[in-house]
């Protein structure tokens, strides 16, 4: 099941879905993937105590579960909560250390906490790993590392991993 809004900005598609993830838990209460769907439906609403306690529900029940955690660590990094966002990827990528998705967003947390150097880094590895992928995957690589080089002031820098 997939949840798709409307250009209106309605959230009644979004509420509809919450509903039917509702009942399938209610009807099968160890389908993971319930729970991690309908905490994405939370998270699009900006409800993020209740995207993490249906994750919370998920990890639970499936504790090296990726996609639950590395939700779990994009719900946190939105919410603000850094240290737990760090801790969350750090379990993702303890499960699948090559990941694009995990790569970039460890790379996200790290900026967020300030840690430009670190962030420079693994920026770089996430792109060096990425070169052999599709072609937005290597690009969003690159995007976030010119990113980081604009936000240092290093324009050239950033206008060449833009280019790349």
């Amino acid at each position: 099941m997939s949840c798709r809004g409307t250009n209106d900005g309605s959230t009644a598609p979004r509420v509809r879905a919450l509903a039917a993830y509702g009942r399938a838990i209610d009807l099968t209460p160890g389908l993971i993937l319930a729970y991690v769907r309908a905490a994405q439906v939370h998270a699009s609403l900006h409800s993020y105590d209740n995207a993490l306690q249906a994750l919370d529900e998920a990890v639970g029940r499936e504790p090296r579960h990726f996609g639950a955690l590395l939700l779990r660590a994009q719900v946190l990094r939105d919410k603000g909560d850094l240290n737990g966002a760090a801790e969350a990827i750090a379990r993702a990528r303890a499960l699948r250390p090559q990941d694009p998705q995990a790569l970039l967003l460890h790379v996200q947390i790290l900026q967020a906490r300030g840690d430009w150097p670190g962030a420079h880094g693994e920026a770089a590895k996430a792109r060096d790993h990425l070169a052999g992928r599709s072609e937005t995957v290597v690009g969003r690589a690159c995007y976030q590392q010119g990113e980081l080089h604009r936000l240092r002031g290093e324009f050239d820098h950033a206008e060449r991993m833009y280019r790349v």
